[in-house]
């Protein structure tokens, strides 16, 4: 799969629009950012996900995602450089989107501008608001069928059956657990500081109250490894937007921890987010009584600079337990941190 068409690297981020813009000329474009598309197509490529980024030579409305242009999808894509094969979407749940539409809204839009398979945490919404469109006729049946159709050849290709979930051999469902936790520790990032003097007794540790997109509580992973590995700690869940009695008493703990260790759960969210708002002025709240402050951001990298004062901030793309087990094993000296940042973050 060649991924986020028409390509991100030369991409600009803008804090203020919360979106990635492809600023090129369309000769620029053709030069650079599709040479690799239009090789891969080439070769026989079969399947491509689109960015959720502006494309400033094709679309003339300014925060228009490519995922939902018609002139990027129908034009460029298929007709331009004659790809005929599977294409999917990216994640309609990512903070780009959110801050447009609803995963169902953004659901709708991109299929009808041709894509064949959608990638959402937000499955059941997204059902519904795909099966009142084509009730209602809003979407053509033909869009439908030309979209399954694709899926089909795909699965055919790879030589999947026809039925709609597939199960893995017991060798490879054994690995899942494992792998899971390989790629978390991969991923995490340490953009600045050291973690051992946070990892101690006596800390306070804070936890964003989200829900993943299978209804558990990641909170309740990060009290529980908390209590499990580390010494004498207190522990509080904040509230999407919290209220002044809640910060209050948070407050009021810290005064008396040794360390503070916050974890910000940013999946799908964006920089206007309350409770962003509420964990940096936490953080700074703690720095001002002397404690050592770790902050592990979990999900959007763009809101890193919130927490530049911190002694240690670290990054992870998920909220999922892995990518939790990881950040504590970092903490407790078990394992490292050797990812990277794949964004430019503004202000950092």
């Amino acid at each position: 799969v060649a991924g986020r068409f028409p390509g991100r690297g030369g991409a600009v981020y803008g804090p203020e629009r919360a979106l990635y813009v492809l600023p090129h000329d369309r000769q620029t474009l053709e030069k650079i950012d599709l040479v690799p598309y239009v090789e891969a197509c080439g070769a026989g490529l079969r399947a491509i996900m689109s960015g959720h980024l502006h494309v400033v030579a094709l679309d003339n409305l300014p925060n228009r995602l490519a995922t939902h242009s018609s002139a990027v999808v129908e034009g460029l894509l298929r007709r331009t450089l004659r790809f005929s094969g599977l294409l999917l979407s990216d994640n309609l749940d990512a903070p780009e989107v959110r801050a447009r539409y609803r995963p169902g809204q953004a659901a709708v839009l991109a299929l009808a501008v041709g894509h064949d398979l959608l990638v959402t945490e937000s499955p059941e919404e997204v059902y519904r608001a795909l099966y009142e469109v084509v009730q209602h006729g809003d979407i053509p049946l033909e869009r439908l069928r030309e979209a399954a159709g694709r899926v089909w050849a795909a699965k055919e290709w790879l030589g999947l059956p026809g039925e709609r979930f597939v199960d893995l051999p017991p060798e490879e469902v054994a690995e899942v657990p494992a792998l899971a936790s390989e790629v978390a520790r991969a991923s995490l990032t340490v953009v600045w500081g050291r973690p051992e003097r946070l990892a101690g007794p006596g800390a306070v540790v804070l936890s964003s109250r989200s829900r993943r997109a299978d209804g558990s509580a990641v909170e309740a992973d990060v009290r529980r490894l908390a209590g499990n590995l580390l010494t004498d700690v207190s522990f509080y869940a904040l509230d999407p937007d919290p209220a002044p009695t809640q910060l209050d008493q948070v407050a009021a703990s810290a005064a008396t921890a040794r360390a503070a260790l916050l974890f910000v759960d940013a999946v799908g969210a964006g920089a206007d987010w309350p409770g962003l708002k509420a964990m940096a002025a936490l953080a700074q709240t703690c720095k001002r009584v002397g404690l050592p402050v770790g902050v592990f951001l979990l999900g959007n990298p763009h809101v890193l600079a919130r927490f530049c004062q911190v002694d240690l901030l670290a990054y992870l793309p998920g909220h999922e337990q892995p990518y939790l087990e990881a950040a504590f094993s970092f903490l407790l000296g078990r394992s490292g941190a050797p990812g990277r940042l794949s964004v430019t973050v503004a202000g950092m």
